[in-house]
C-alpha cells in the first residue's frame, strides 16, 4: 500500500508599502480677529478651504497628498488617520495653541492600481480655542500618523 503525503508550506507575503508625501497640508495663512470663541477653519481631502467665525484667509490652504506604493494589486485598504499632536505648537510659549480636530483621509479605502500604487488626499480642521488668548504671528506644526490595513 503506497501512501501519498502532501506537504503544504504556507510562506506568508509580507508587503512593505511606502508612503511619499506629494505635498504638506497646510491651512494657509490666517488671521485670528477675535478669539472670544471658537474659531475653525477646514481643508477638506479635496482641497476646499473654508474659514468660519473669526478666521480670516489671507492665503489659501492646501490638502496633503501622499502616495502608496509597493502594495498588492488592486487590494482595497483601509487608511486610518491618527492625530499625534491634538494642538498645534509654535515655538512661541507665549502664543495660544490651536486644536487639530477632524482628520480625514480620500478616498477610504483606497484600492491599489495595477502596479500597486494609490494616492491619498488628506484634510482637517484647525481651531481656536476661544477663550481670548492671542495668537502670534508664527508658524504652527502638529503631526499625524497614517496607518494602513489591509
Amino acid at each position: 500500500m503506497k501512501h501519498l503525503i502532501l506537504l503544504f508550506v504556507l510562506i506568508p507575503s509580507v508587503c512593505m508599502s511606502q508612503i511619499e508625501m506629494i505635498q504638506p497640508l497646510s491651512f494657509g495663512t490666517i488671521v485670528v480677529g477675535k478669539n472670544n470663541e471658537v474659531s475653525y477653519i477646514e481643508v477638506s481631502p479635496l482641497g476646499v478651504t473654508q474659514a468660519h467665525n473669526h478666521i480670516w484667509l489671507i492665503e489659501e490652504g492646501q490638502n496633503a497628498e501622499f502616495l502608496v506604493t509597493n502594495l498588492p494589486p488592486y487590494r482595497e485598504i483601509n487608511v486610518q488617520i491618527d492625530i499625534l499632536t491634538p494642538t498645534a505648537k509654535s515655538n512661541f510659549h507665549d502664543t495660544e495653541q490651536f486644536v487639530v480636530d477632524s482628520v480625514a483621509a480620500f478616498p477610504s479605502p483606497i484600492t491599489a492600481d495595477s502596479v500597486g500604487q494609490a494616492k491619498i488626499y488628506v484634510g482637517a480642521v484647525l481651531k481656536t480655542t476661544g477663550n481670548n488668548q492671542t495668537y502670534l504671528n508664527t508658524e504652527y506644526m502638529a503631526n499625524f500618523r497614517i496607518t494602513l490595513n489591509y
